[in-house]
């Protein structure tokens, strides 16, 4: 629970994967994918963080949740109500025949 405790923005790769090991496991794969393009897409090879793998490597992240479960499970890792929008707006752009 101490990850939750910490920013999003200070976490690092471990308090990331533990923060999402909280939510509900038909959540976690969708949160991690969105979590590893705000939190770890830019790190270069070198300093990658292989925390996400179990999630973000398997297909069909987004198919198997509900806007509101996706929302809910942002803003329990630490999201802010305003960031968990945002992202959702993003993802309804990116998926439109998602019925989010």
């Amino acid at each position: 629970m101490i990850a939750l405790s910490i920013p999003p923005n200070r976490r690092d790769g471990q308090q990331w994967q533990d923060a999402i090991n909280t939510l509900h496991p038909a959540a976690q794969q969708a949160v991690a994918s969105v979590v590893w393009w705000d939190y770890f897409a830019n790190r270069s090879v070198a300093e990658r963080w292989p925390h996400l793998d179990q999630w973000v490597r398997k297909k069909g992240a987004f198919f198997d949740i509900t806007y509101k479960s996706l929302y809910d499970g942002l803003i329990k890792i630490g999201y802010s109500t305003a960031q968990a929008t945002r992202r959702l707006q993003y993802a309804k752009k990116v998926c439109p025949d998602r019925g989010f």
